[in-house]
């Protein structure tokens, strides 16, 4: 029985050593289910943070650009800023030199003035002094006219008698006393 009784306990251990082996097979098919999971979910995870890198590398280049773009921005809002610094100097110059050509303007326009009154001024003299010029011309063409009329009458009364003399004499006084 001994025999016996040890093939029966070497059974029962070797019973309870497949069990165990079983027990294990089982704990180790569980250990490695659940290390593959862990294994999926590791590569899920590498595979989320390759596809996050991806997007932050874009998203990098898409900034760099960005920063570019606005470099460039600033570089031309500081070009822009010195035309306009540029062209409000030359508008501040125009500007002077818009109110110097007023007063200059205005300077002329106060000289015109004065010319043209003083023209006018001038041309009125030379017209009065042409005036009386004229008149005293037709005042002495009239009394040489008159002159030359009694002259002729004078001739014509002498030719015709001597009585006439008195009277002619007369008349001569009178026109010359009304030429003085």
């Amino acid at each position: 029985m001994d025999e016996k009784d040890k093939e029966c306990r070497s059974r029962e251990h070797t019973k309870l050593e497949c069990a165990e082996l079983w027990k294990r097979l089982a704990t180790e098919k569980y250990l490695l289910t659940k290390v593959k999971l862990d294994n999926w979910s590791l590569w899920i995870d590498i595979n989320n943070a390759h596809k996050v890198t991806v997007e932050l590398r874009n998203k990098a280049k898409e900034l760099e650009n960005c920063e570019d773009v606005m470099s460039s921005e600033l570089e031309r809002r500081k070009r822009l800023d010195a035309d306009c610094s540029k062209l409000w100097f030359q508008l501040s110059a125009v500007e002077e030199q818009l109110i110097v050509a007023k007063v200059k303007l205005l300077e002329t326009e106060s000289t015109v003035k004065q010319v043209e009154e003083q023209m006018d001024a001038t041309l009125y003299a030379n017209v009065d002094r042409c005036l009386c010029a004229y008149v005293e011309w037709k005042i002495q063409t009239l009394k040489w006219m008159k002159l030359s009329e009694l002259e002729r009458r004078v001739t014509k009364l002498i030719a015709s008698r001597v009585a006439g003399q008195r009277q002619l004499d007369r008349k001569l006084n009178l026109f010359i006393f009304g030429l003085e």
